[in-house]
């Protein structure tokens, strides 16, 4: 019970402090000088005419390309080795996941 009177009575202290330092700001009136703006001739584009303005034609798209897709597939992984005892060489196969583009 001691220690939540203790805290609300530091909190109730910080707020005291916080509201003492706001007064302590002075806000001072400024003046705005604003300059006097003195308005120039009117000028106007001249008006330029053109002859008539074709778009190009279109061009036919045949081609076009994608990205590879690259999936993981099972690819078989051959090693051949050589054994004169068993007549010769023999040949190991296993599968193991490999990237694949198409």
């Amino acid at each position: 019970m001691k220690r939540m009177l203790f805290s609300l009575l530091a909190v109730a202290a910080l707020c005291v402090a916080c509201e003492s330092a706001h007064a302590q700001w002075v806000v001072q009136p400024t003046t705005v000088w604003s300059p006097v703006v003195v308005p120039g001739p009117v000028v106007q584009p001249m008006v330029i005419q053109s002859g008539p303005v074709f778009a190009p034609a279109p061009v036919p798209v045949t081609t076009f390309y994608r990205a590879p897709i690259v999936t993981m597939q099972p690819v078989p992984r051959v090693v051949t080795r050589y054994r004169p005892i068993l007549g010769g060489s023999v040949s190991r196969v296993r599968y193991g996941w490999a990237p694949v583009a198409f």
